[in-house]
């Protein structure tokens, strides 16, 4: 591929609609009720409700689950059978107001399953309680003390983990730090703004992301910050000397042009990367690997592009 050309893939594994109706639909309905309107609107009902989606959600009953500290954040580690060769550091989504590393349990394992590195997931100051700039400051820590103990761990994240992982690693190039070997973004959420085009398109069916819970989560997040701040929507960042990335986001999604501007800046900066559309797919699809034809397709695709990956730290 070209540096301003990145390598565009629109993904349909399963190629038939009989395949992937059922599922899908089970996908979305999933999301729809985390996301239910008419359902318990607390914070704390919206943050249990998200975890008892992902709590349904199979664990391999051979992996080895740690708590650690990482920065002095609390985290997890999701380790394969048999110990992890080499680490992925995972920032979980969530719109920097729901999500837990002890949700994101499943979603660990799988990773570790398809790259066979310990997946450390790590438990990031959370807003309203902790607006921004908390969770990029969090996020930029973490990846330093980790790349420290292991220089060649891969970098990922999803939703808004996948834009905090981006932050982290424009913030630590720029003071000179060490960087992950790769970076593999799902879904990212990478501009705060809600004003692209997709998020005009899908809003009204998709069933997790809209322009009405982004304008929530820059309510509760930014809190009068200016959501163009390339610390919180790393899209208007300078993302050149990065790693090589994997971007992926689903074709119906409301943040589809987030994964598609993050790709085409960091191709136009000079980097190494690679967009996967998932045709006709929700937001993170990959999250439904369980029972999703697609999105096992996807964990393997990830695994691979991790697999390339030449030097294990």
């Amino acid at each position: 591929m070209t540096p301003t050309d990145p390598a565009v893939n629109t993904a349909n594994p399963a190629d038939a609609t009989s395949t992937r109706t059922d599922p899908a639909a089970r996908a979305a309905a999933l999301y729809r009720a985390v996301f239910d309107p008419s359902a318990d609107p607390s914070l704390r009902g919206l943050r249990g409700r998200f975890d008892r989606m992902l709590d349904e959600f199979p664990l391999d009953d051979t992996d080895v689950v740690d708590e650690i500290t990482v920065a002095g954040r609390p985290a997890l580690t999701v380790a394969p059978a048999g110990g992890g060769t080499g680490v992925l550091l995972w920032f979980h989504g969530g719109g920097y107001v729901i999500g837990s590393p002890a949700g994101y349990r499943h979603l660990g394992s799988a990773l570790a399953r398809v790259t066979g590195r310990t997946v450390i997931l790590p438990d990031y100051r959370l807003a309203p309680k902790y607006p921004f700039p908390a969770a990029p400051e969090d996020a930029t820590a973490i990846l330093g003390e980790v790349l420290q103990a292991h220089p060649s761990a891969v970098l990922g994240g999803d939703s808004a983990g996948g834009g905090l992982a981006l932050v982290a690693m424009t913030a630590l190039r720029d003071s000179g730090g060490a960087l992950p070997t790769a970076a593999v973004l799902l879904s990212p959420l990478a501009d705060l703004t809600g004003t692209s085009a997709s998020v005009t398109e899908h809003s009204a069916t998709d069933p997790a992301v809209t322009a009405t819970s982004l304008a929530d989560i820059r309510a509760a997040y930014l809190q009068g910050h200016d959501p163009a701040d390339p610390r919180a929507s790393p899209v208007f960042a300078d993302l050149h000397g990065l790693p090589p990335v994997l971007v992926m986001a689903g074709g119906s999604e409301a943040l589809l042009d987030d994964a598609r501007t993050v790709a085409d800046r960091i191709g136009e900066a000079g980097g190494t990367v690679e967009l996967v559309i998932g045709d006709g797919m929700v937001h993170v699809w990959p999250l439904f690997e369980s029972f999703l034809p697609e999105a096992a397709v996807a964990m393997e695709r990830i695994g691979g592009f991790v697999g390339a990956v030449q030097t294990v730290g």
